[in-house]
């Protein structure tokens, strides 16, 4: 018999066994019959974190198929620690689809994970609902559809219905999911498709859009790719300096306004979400900061003096970079603007530096010219 495996709880002298539940169950009916004593000393393994919980997905995988929301919670927790789809895959024997449908599950409700356990919802209609992460439609859409009704399609169905497919003639028509992308959209993906910006921000769908543009100037003759402009907010402003950074070869000129440019330094809840737990070499790879020295094209950075969203140092931090890499660039700021700096100056010095960048022509002189701009609302 092999040793039961345990880890330190937080209270002292408590353990958890995370290997061999079954051992104790029965030597716990043996101190019942009398056959050992109940302080009978047993033979532990002690092991913590990773260790641990890769010992109880080995056991349970290999030997009896855990549950699914078990697996789930036991993947998930591996992936938390850094671990990717193919190592988590490889360890334990199973493929890259069954671990991403185990953590598909994150997207539902515990409300619906529960019934799973209970064996009041089959594992095919729990995978239904990934398509969504709304958890209260979820809900709403299982109590409402009869019992009858509840397979896969018709759940997936319901928590689409206000959708269209990415086949859809309209999708055609407005130039394919690309476009509509470009100007705001939002398109639901798979997990496969997430799996790609996944500690990789600096991804940012770029070499899709380079080849929707690429695809648009083929067809248009008058798109003209041969000076492509870029700007963001926020993310966005992020994602237009990562634009001249990562792809010089078609983006040429950026204006980045108010952006979190090392996801290091901005709020914890929200660059977590997408570059995960602990800090590795990806933020370095993803960092417009630590990159800076790539820069190649023409770039203005905008940011506002009392910007509560993004902290304004991210910007000075890639402005220090920028000067100490010899690179020239343009920086306006905004007294007593918040985020996004917004108001008829910013959007005015955006559209004079494209004026100038792409067209190549000059403005015209804002200060000889009898300009009344409103009244900014953050003023």
């Amino acid at each position: 018999m092999q040793n039961i495996v345990v880890r330190k709880g937080e209270k002292k002298g408590r353990y958890f066994v995370v290997a061999g539940g079954r051992r104790l169950a029965a030597l716990k009916l043996l101190a019942e019959a009398g056959e050992i004593a109940k302080d009978h000393p047993i033979e532990c393994k002690e092991r913590e974190g990773e260790i641990a919980t890769a010992i109880s997905l080995a056991e349970n995988v290999m030997r009896e198929e855990m549950h699914p929301v078990d697996q789930y919670e036991a993947f998930d927790a591996l992936a938390k620690q850094g671990k990717d789809i193919a190592d988590i895959a490889a360890r334990f024997g199973t493929t890259e689809i069954i671990v991403r449908k185990r953590l598909a599950l994150a997207r539902v409700s515990p409300i619906l994970l529960q019934h799973h356990r209970d064996d009041d919802m089959s594992f095919a209609q729990l995978s239904g609902f990934t398509v969504s992460d709304d958890h209260e439609r979820q809900v709403t859409v299982w109590n409402s559809l009869p019992s009858w009704n509840r397979d896969p399609h018709s759940i997936r169905r319901a928590l689409t219905e206000e959708m269209i497919s990415a086949t859809d003639k309209r999708v055609q028509f407005i130039g394919g999911l690309a476009a509509y992308e470009e100007v705001g959209g939002s398109v639901n993906r798979s997990r496969a498709f997430h799996d790609v910006a996944w500690k990789n921000l600096k991804d940012a769908g770029f070499p899709d859009r380079i080849l929707w543009h690429k695809a648009a100037a083929a067809k248009f003759p008058w798109c003209d790719i041969s000076n492509v402009g870029i700007f963001g907010t926020s993310a966005g402003g992020q994602n237009a300096v990562g634009a001249l950074l990562f792809h010089p070869d078609f983006y040429k000129v950026a204006v980045a306004n108010s952006g979190c440019y090392d996801n290091r330094m901005d709020k914890i809840w929200w660059n977590e979400q997408w570059m995960g737990w602990p800090v590795g070499i990806e933020y370095q790879q993803s960092s417009d900061v630590d990159n800076a020295y790539r820069l190649q094209g023409r770039l203005m950075l905008v940011v506002g003096e009392m910007d509560h969203n993004v902290d304004p140092s991210s910007t000075f931090q890639l402005a220090d970079r920028l000067i100490k890499a010899g690179k020239d660039f343009e920086m306006v700021y905004v007294p007593g603007a918040d985020h996004g700096a917004p108001g008829a100056f910013s959007q005015r010095k955006l559209l004079d530096f494209f004026v100038r960048n792409i067209l190549g022509q000059t403005p015209p002189n804002w200060n000889a010219t009898p300009l009344e701009l409103p009244k900014e609302s953050w003023r």
